[in-house]
């Protein structure tokens, strides 16, 4: 890929399959991914992921070695491409003879100063780190989620925030994505349910359910991701976390705002009645507005 025009063929001849490095190394996932689509072929497989996956790499190239004359040369026979698909992707099509040519095209659009798109651009490509997060001494009540540190100062000066406010207070935590905001729910929620009462957590999918449910699995001793699942294991698992809620028993509950209003109602409404509410933490707080 770092010299004029190598044939694709030969690249992925190199010892490229799918989920594996060739033998000459450092491909990374985006090249990985593209090989999959051009050797991972099924009858119906569609070839409109071949253009935008081949710009992301050649644009990739680019970006990482500016000094280099990027692009490759498809074999005569080859059908993954067309002209009018690549130029949409950010492609450079040329033909000479029988072999087609593809080269990355530089990103300037109307709407930015001349050259100011490979400013935006490049860092992305060569994957710049924009974010870090330095660690931070812990709270003595942090043993309760096995952690000693906090993973920055903003996610320790939250925690404090949402473990300290007055009951019945709102909290808004807005961080940026990994640093932590998930604990800001998680730690009260374990914290105000070491008596008897229910922490509720709304998240918007079913993976970040699953997500939560894992990390605290050691720490409670019950299933606590109410999901939706026609699955007799499913069904078993929402009516155990039903009627642990109804006992007082469960202590956190993950769950979508449509089981909250839906077939999670009725058990939640019980345990508001009987003074069991510890907590009600809303996760990706900025979708509520697609709730509808």
């Amino acid at each position: 890929m770092r010299q004029s025009f190598i044939s694709l063929r030969t690249w992925l001849e190199a010892g490229a399959r799918p989920g594996e490095a060739p033998s000459s190394g450092g491909f990374d996932d985006c090249q990985r991914r593209l090989v999959a689509a051009l050797t991972v072929r099924q009858p119906d497989d569609s070839l409109a992921d071949v253009a935008p996956l081949l710009a992301h790499v050649l644009r990739r190239e680019a970006a990482l070695f500016p000094q280099a004359h990027v692009g490759v040369r498809l074999p005569p026979d080859c059908d993954i491409l067309s002209t009018e698909h690549a130029q949409s992707c950010g492609l450079m099509i040329s033909r000479f003879g029988m072999h087609t040519y593809c080269q990355p095209a530089k990103w300037h659009p109307q709407w930015l100063p001349a050259n100011a798109g490979q400013v935006i651009l490049d860092p992305l490509l060569r994957e710049d780190a924009r974010r870090s997060f330095t660690e931070v001494d812990g709270d003595p009540f942090l043993s309760l989620v096995n952690l000693k540190r906090y993973r920055c100062e903003a996610q320790r000066e939250a925690v404090r925030a949402t473990l300290s406010v007055p009951e019945a207070a709102t909290v808004v935590v807005n961080l940026p994505t990994g640093s932590g905001k998930s604990l800001c729910a998680q730690l009260p929620g374990l914290l105000k349910t070491m008596t008897p009462g229910l922490a509720v957590i709304v998240v918007p999918t079913v993976s970040l359910a699953l997500d939560q449910e894992r990390s605290l699995r050691p720490l409670l001793g019950h299933e606590s991701a109410y999901v939706g699942g026609e699955d007799p294991g499913s069904r078993e698992q929402n009516e155990s976390i039903r009627r642990r809620i109804l006992t007082g028993e469960q202590r956190i509950v993950f769950t979508s705002p449509e089981a909250a209003l839906g077939s999670l109602h009725g058990a939640l409404c019980s345990a508001a009645i009987a003074g069991m509410l510890r907590v009600i933490a809303i996760d990706e707080a900025h979708m509520v507005e697609q709730w509808g």
